[in-house]
């Protein structure tokens, strides 16, 4: 039997309440409070709720359970969620697992691993020297 150390991302009230249910936990207005009531319980509420959570400790996963883990940096023990989408030629991509905080996002739907986005943005310099593609000579 395999087994498995994760580490949960530390969440807020809000999103752990978004992820077990499906929606946010939203304010409403108390009727028979007057507005400055309203306003400051509104203001303590969202303090709360987006307050950080305490980050959990290790979560040991055995059995027949797959967690991919984010293989970005070494030693990151959070879940890898994100594949890397470099190209590598025939259709296929890299995708290297990442968690979002060793993502590099470059578009819609697009992130790369720490490697291949110092790539990319090597290839996407605009100060080189011998910029691609090459003016055409004139005559002199």
């Amino acid at each position: 039997m395999t087994c498995n150390v994760y580490r949960p991302k530390p969440m807020t009230l809000r999103e752990s309440v978004r992820l077990l249910y499906g929606h946010d936990n939203e304010y409403r207005p108390d009727p028979k409070l007057g507005d400055r009531n309203n306003a400051l319980r509104k203001a303590e509420w969202d303090r709360t709720n987006d307050a950080p959570g305490e980050p959990m400790g290790r979560v040991f996963l055995c059995g027949d359970i797959e967690v991919v883990m984010c293989a970005g940096v070494a030693g990151c023990e959070h879940a890898g969620d994100l594949l890397c989408d470099w190209p590598m030629g025939r259709g296929k991509t890299c995708d290297l697992a990442l968690c979002e905080d060793h993502r590099h996002n470059i578009g819609p739907e697009r992130d790369l691993c720490p490697i291949h986005f110092a790539m990319w943005v090597e290839a996407t310099r605009t100060d080189k020297l011998n910029a691609w593609p090459p003016r055409p000579r004139g005559r002199r």
